[in-house]
């Protein structure tokens, strides 16, 4: 099944896949909240329909937390728009908001962990390359350093101008990272023009981006 699609396109494959899935996780638990708000509405019309008196209060209440699940929803939907539309060009030049969007799509893996992921955005950096190739490798290399941040565990992520655009992922103590990098982060690392560097004695892994880079490899 595998044999016409290089390791690459089935990594992104498998990252998109991911998300989509958390994404969708995420929207199912805004429309159940809603849902339950939904209910207590219909409470309180029943209520009211009695002729019973009406807590303006807890009326209040329902509506701020509909509210704030709306809001809820419509960030999760931007960021899924965001990185579907980070496939409209194999090369181009992205900035910080791939690294910003990363740390958000990540948010629900950090939780499952038990873990934080802090944004440091430090320099402005720009990044010559498949936008999709370059978050797929960042969520890679972020997640890796959540399993070793481990049950509590802080990954702070910022970004700084190093004579190249680099990011960088570090926990707060020494610490070993597991079977990192992978077959498939190296595959996309080459594809994207990053030198991976891991320190563990730091607890750091960085990621320098190249000036130039020859853009995506044709499937």
């Amino acid at each position: 099944m595998h044999s016409d699609i290089n390791t690459e396109a089935r990594t992104e494959l498998k990252f998109f896949s991911r998300v989509t899935a958390s994404i969708s996780h995420e929207l199912k638990n805004v429309l159940a909240i809603i849902n339950e708000n939904a209910g207590l509405l219909d409470d309180f019309c029943v209520m009211a329909g009695r002729g019973d008196a009406l807590s303006p209060e807890k009326l209040a209440l329902v509506c701020e937390k509909i509210r704030s699940q709306v809001l809820r929803g419509t960030a999760v939907i931007q960021s899924m728009n965001q990185l579907a539309h980070s496939v409209d060009d194999d090369f181009v030049q992205t900035d910080q908001e791939a690294v910003v969007l990363t740390t958000t799509l990540s948010a629900r893996f950090a939780a499952l962990k038990q873990a934080k992921i802090v944004m440091d955005k430090g320099d402005q950096i720009l990044i010559r390359a498949s936008p999709f190739s370059t978050i797929c490798l960042l969520s890679l290399c972020l997640e890796a350093m959540l399993v070793a941040a481990g049950k509590g565990g802080t990954v702070t992520v910022g970004t700084c101008n190093k004579d190249k655009p680099v990011v960088e992922f570090s926990v707060s103590k020494p610490t070993r990272i597991r079977e990192f990098p992978t077959p498939e982060a190296s595959e996309l690392a080459k594809s994207v023009g990053a030198l991976m560097e891991i320190v563990e004695a730091e607890g750091l892994l960085r990621l320098a981006f190249q000036e130039k880079n020859q853009g995506r490899k044709s499937l």
